[in-house]
């Protein structure tokens, strides 16, 4: 498979699991009306190079969601009772010249609200961070992926996290996504490689953010993190894949400073299984459980106890599907705790 259109595999990439009684996402990955009409294909010219970068796509003023699976989000209310919830979100990323226009449109959020990211071709980080008196805004790429990378030609695909605070009538309204901003492979050519019976191989990494559902962020979040390895069989029309080599991490009870009273860190064995996942179309959506070594691990968190009732979803991208990437989300009870995640991970196509 050829490796035209990739840029570094950025990810955001944290991952959390919730346990013992779970909450699956739903697990169509079909996306909404709007949203199908921003997705962004890659295409070929007649010499075989790609005609379709995001970069150009951005500097041409074009605008693309950042696909994800249903409810790879969440809000946090900052009142005397604070909640995390799992809601439907859509943010689009678009060209304006050397900056980015961010809109993030979500149940609970009275209007979309835009963002402009000034200069954003000349930003040497991977961070953008804007905040004003009642409101601040966060989109972040990662593995030392800058916005001058992305922006600089030649990538198919940037996984990303955004934030958004508002303060709306004395309380706060903050919502957080996930997503993949990306060229696309056309759907025509997943059909093709399943024609050819092509299995392909993908490497990179991913994770979940995790919170507990009525605990502010502040006195306690948590991630778990590792590899992504996924198998495509499109002659079979299925995915499947792991997460290996976890770490984690809990943090409690955040001091003025920013130091945190309690950060615990350390790593896990066993693996979080990505199940088998049907593809339709250039995209796909499963379940996730975790392996005997993993439940069997007696330093296991409690956050991180089972994954069997998270989902993943994703898609393709690339001219022919030379990454693959996508979201992570779920909630689960251990013991008398409730627990909500979110996260996102991407891989390239091994030779």
């Amino acid at each position: 498979m050829s490796k035209l259109l990739l840029n570094s595999t950025c990810i955001a990439c944290l991952m959390a699991l919730g346990a013992c009684s779970t909450t699956a996402v739903d697990e169509d990955p079909l996306i909404s009306a709007s949203e199908e009409v921003l997705r962004v294909f890659a295409d070929t010219n007649e010499d075989g190079t790609p005609d379709q970068d995001l970069a150009d796509f951005l500097a041409g003023g074009g605008e693309v969601v950042a696909r994800q699976v249903s409810e790879a989000s969440w809000t946090e209310t900052s009142s005397a009772n604070p909640v995390f919830e799992h809601v439907d979100a859509e943010v689009s990323v678009q060209g304006d010249g050397d900056d980015l226009l961010v809109t993030f449109n979500a149940v609970g959020n009275a209007a979309p609200r835009v963002v402009r990211i000034v200069d954003a071709s000349a930003l040497d980080s991977d961070v953008a961070i804007l905040s004003t008196d009642d409101f601040s805004f966060n989109m972040g790429l990662s593995q030392g992926v800058t916005f001058a990378d992305l922006l600089a030609g030649g990538g198919g695909i940037a996984a990303v996290r955004f934030g958004i605070i508002l303060e709306e009538e004395g309380d706060g309204f903050k919502l957080q996504t996930r997503g993949l901003v990306g060229v696309e492979t056309q759907d025509s050519m997943i059909a093709d490689l399943g024609t050819a019976g092509t299995i392909a191989s993908y490497t990179g990494g991913g994770g979940i953010d995790v919170r507990q559902v009525s605990t502010e962020w502040e006195t306690w979040n948590a991630n778990l993190q590792g590899d992504v390895s996924l198998t495509a069989d499109f002659g079979a029309g299925t995915v499947s894949g792991s997460l290996t080599a976890l770490d984690y991490q809990i943090r409690e009870d955040r001091l003025p400073g920013g130091d945190w009273t309690n950060e615990e860190t350390g790593a896990l064995a066993g693996s979080i299984l990505l199940d088998d996942a049907d593809i339709q179309d250039n995209a796909f959506a499963g379940s996730l459980s975790a392996d005997a070594a993993l439940l069997g691990n007696a330093a296991l968190p409690d956050f991180a106890s089972a994954a069997g009732g998270f989902g993943y979803s994703g898609a393709f991208y690339g001219t022919d599907a030379d990454v693959v990437g996508g979201t992570f989300s779920g909630t689960g009870t251990v013991g008398d705790t409730d627990y909500i995640g979110i996260g996102v991970f991407s891989a390239d196509a091994v030779d």
